[in-house]
């Protein structure tokens, strides 16, 4: 596996994140509302108000991580028929479905090249709304199943990622993967500058 592509999609999933909190965090993630309106809702729909689904977020972060990284899966082509893509809850393996103990599974977000086993990226996203332990730890889980060598699926590497109100915050309750060990974001930068990630 080249690293220098691995370092970028790690660097460019930071920068994309970034961006998705400047330019979209307020409007998705953590709306305010407003004091005179505050008292005429519901509590539901308080809930609803305070952020978009979990699909909208991750569209929206996968559209700016796309721009960042689509010139260097140009670069990483080579002579490969397939070019390396960001797909969204992508259930397709070899012939059939993605499984992990006999259940269809649908990351939220994937790199890799279609139809080969080249997989570089998955990832599992949960919002700042979402409470459920149980789901939590399935996810991360299904990471640690999914990056495990060997294995199944091999993904060079794992993410997930809670959608918290504040960017700062995302960063301390989000985890990288790889060979099926866990490494929390923050420690991320130190690991790729010893080159153990």
């Amino acid at each position: 596996m080249n690293n220098e592509l691995m370092n970028t999609i790690v660097t460019s999933v930071s920068t994309s994140l970034e961006r998705l909190y400047e330019e979209d965090g307020a409007s998705l993630i953590s709306k305010i509302i407003p004091p005179e309106k505050f008292e005429k809702i519901t509590t539901q729909e308080k809930k609803d108000y305070q952020h978009a689904a979990e699909r909208a977020i991750v569209f929206r972060w996968a559209y700016y991580l796309n721009t960042l990284l689509e010139p260097e899966f140009k670069a990483a082509q080579g002579s490969h028929d397939n070019p390396y893509t960001i797909d969204l809850e992508y259930n397709r393996h070899n012939f059939g479905r993605k499984q992990l103990q006999y259940k269809s599974i649908y990351p939220d977000l994937i790199i890799h090249r279609r139809d080969t086993p080249d997989n570089l990226l998955v990832v599992e996203c949960k919002g700042w709304w979402n409470h459920n332990n149980d789901e939590i730890d399935k996810d991360k889980n299904r990471l640690r199943m999914m990056t495990k060598r060997p294995g199944e699926y091999e993904y060079h590497l794992g993410l997930f990622i809670k959608f918290e109100k504040e960017l700062r915050n995302l960063k301390n309750n989000s985890y990288w993967y790889q060979d099926g060990h866990e490494y929390r974001m923050e420690e991320s930068q130190e690991l790729i500058a010893h080159g153990e990630l």
